[in-house]
């Protein structure tokens, strides 16, 4: 083989590796972009007096790292999922604990206002104040109820669009799979179509916790934690949502997900299932046992109507959503509150004389039944402290979680960013090195023109 043969195939290597770094380069800040490296091989001879003949480029090599991108998928997944969480426990706290909004607020008004009766419990003036404290503690069940349900909402459309999103990126990693396989059976690089589904992948994760199992062929297969597909090969499954069940419809199989989630979708479905929808059943005894227990106190002792009557209900409600339909009784009035005792018979139950009406026990200056009903006050105020408090230490303990995994995901992402990532400084020197094999192989070229030339003059 012939120095100018060598020498081509010298400068033919050393443009290939200059084109490579020149890419490098050229994608520093491109996101997700791994840093190649040309492959070169010796050209052997079989002669016996041959020692090569020269160089070949036997491949471009993507430079990845498996087990990180492993690692930063999985930490992608807790971080979206304490991210998610930490949002919505914080808003959910900070409602509960409004000044505006506080139950604990609205109890202390009321019961103020009950105890201000005390002293002249037949005065139209504090009864009245008693009627607007309670609209008031009724106004705060409703709006907290509503803002609640205003929170379902928002997480339900969230979801829909989290699904939404799941099911395009397992499509997109199916798509790739199939134009990475088409492209490597003819022998193309795919180092490019690998940094866009690892970087669909990664988006994947941060959605949703996956499995990723790598295949000879090069193509990877997507599934969640417990089994169910998402990707194989060149099919996508898709995740649907009904009736507040998950499950995965891969061609004409379902397979339901009943497994603890991961990533933002994980964190939805965690606020909705403990946080939520145990807030609002909360809230909800809450206001039932306010009414009823009131109420029924009520029922106990006589008005200052004329004629003097047995306490009718001072709140309605559904009993079905109680805290969004707490509201004052219809045509409630000053005088309807029974704060004077009634005598009971033997069942407890008020006495009632030939007309059908209870017998007071003493005049409409009677606050004997004001009192009990000041009595059930510390019944009421527990289970909002309660709630208020496990809200905070969920919110508290949610961006804890979220700041550790945020912080170990920077740190994966720096390791995948030191072995993937571009060093220009590394890539400057291998412009220097290439560009200097390329002039080296060009003085090659050039002598065996001279040799050549010299033999031609020697006829």
């Amino acid at each position: 083989m012939s120095m100018l043969s060598i020498g081509t195939s010298g400068l033919n290597a050393a443009q290939v590796a200059l084109n490579v770094a020149s890419n490098n380069i050229a994608n520093v800040n491109t996101p997700g972009y791994s840093r190649q490296e040309v492959l070169l091989g010796s050209r052997f001879a079989y002669g016996g007096l041959d020692n090569g003949i020269g160089v070949a480029v036997t491949g471009v090599r993507r430079i990845a790292d498996n087990y990180l991108n492993t690692q930063l998928w999985s930490s992608g997944s807790a971080t979206g999922f304490y991210r998610t969480q930490s949002q919505y426990l914080n808003t959910t706290e900070k409602m509960f604990g409004s000044d505006a909004l506080s139950i604990t607020k609205g109890l202390d008004g009321l019961f103020a206002a009950f105890s201000a009766a005390l002293e002249s419990p037949e005065s139209l003036a504090p009864r009245q104040q008693i009627i607007s404290s309670a609209q008031s503690l009724a106004n705060r069940f409703n709006q907290l109820s509503l803002n609640l349900s205003n929170q379902e909402k928002q997480l339900g459309d969230e979801m829909t669009s989290t699904i939404g999103e799941v099911n395009r990126y397992s499509s997109q990693v199916a798509a790739l799979n199939k134009q990475i396989g088409e492209l490597a059976a003819g022998g193309g690089n795919t180092s490019q179509l690998e940094d866009q589904r690892d970087e669909a992948i990664k988006a994947l994760s941060e959605l949703v916790d996956v499995q990723v199992n790598r295949q000879a062929d090069g193509s990877v297969n997507l599934s969640l934690s417990q089994g169910q597909p998402l990707v194989l090969g060149n099919s996508a499954g898709s995740l649907t949502l009904t009736n507040q069940s998950l499950a995965v419809q891969m061609g004409t199989q379902s397979f339901p997900v009943e497994q603890t989630l991961r990533g933002s979708l994980g964190g939805l479905i965690d606020v909705r299932d403990n946080v939520l929808q145990p807030s609002r059943s909360e809230l909800n005894d809450m206001a039932l046992k306010l009414a009823q227990q009131i109420n029924e106190q009520q029922a106990k002792g006589v008005d200052i109507n004329d004629p003097r009557t047995q306490g009718k209900p001072l709140f309605t409600f559904d009993a079905s959503d109680p805290a969004a339909t707490l509201k004052i009784s219809a045509d409630f009035k000053a005088q309807d509150l029974a704060f004077g005792a009634a005598k009971l018979d033997a069942s407890g139950n008020p006495l009632l004389d030939a007309a059908g009406h209870p017998v007071p026990e003493a005049g409409i200056g009677d606050n004997s039944n004001l009192q009990a009903i000041i009595a059930l006050k510390e019944n009421h105020y527990d289970a909002y402290g309660t709630l208020l408090g496990k809200l905070a230490v969920q919110s508290g303990q949610a961006q804890a979680e979220y700041d550790s995994s945020q912080k170990l995901q920077t740190e994966v992402q720096n390791k995948v960013n030191s072995v993937s990532g571009v060093n220009l400084d590394e890539e400057g020197v291998n412009i220097m090195q290439f560009a200097q094999a390329y002039q080296a192989n060009a003085k090659v070229i050039s002598t065996a023109d001279q040799l050549f030339t010299t033999v031609l003059g020697m006829f």
